[in-house]
């Protein structure tokens, strides 16, 4: 998969806000929701391998973006990637 192709797929996945977190509005799409767990995880691996480290207060985390919006995991392996989070930019 390229970008075009992750973004296409990201594009197509149903988003959830995170009523959790209000004061830090984002988006999350469940990998059970999605139904192929190895497009998944080939698209939460190409987040992780292709986008760009960026602080989160003491976190580190690899967002890839688009015009619009970024995405990240927040898993050390692609693999065990549950959810992929979206925010505005």
């Amino acid at each position: 998969m390229d970008k075009l192709d992750v973004l296409d797929e990201l594009s197509k996945m149903r988003w959830h806000f995170a009523k959790t977190m209000k004061d830090i509005p984002h988006s999350y799409s469940r990998r059970r929701e999605y139904g192929d767990y190895n497009k998944y995880c080939e698209i939460a691996r190409y987040i992780k391998s292709s986008g760009e480290p960026e602080k989160f207060f003491s976190k580190t985390y690899v967002y890839l973006r688009d015009a619009n919006h970024k995405y990240w995991i927040m898993d050390e392996y692609p693999e065990d990637a549950e959810i992929i989070n979206r925010a505005e930019i």
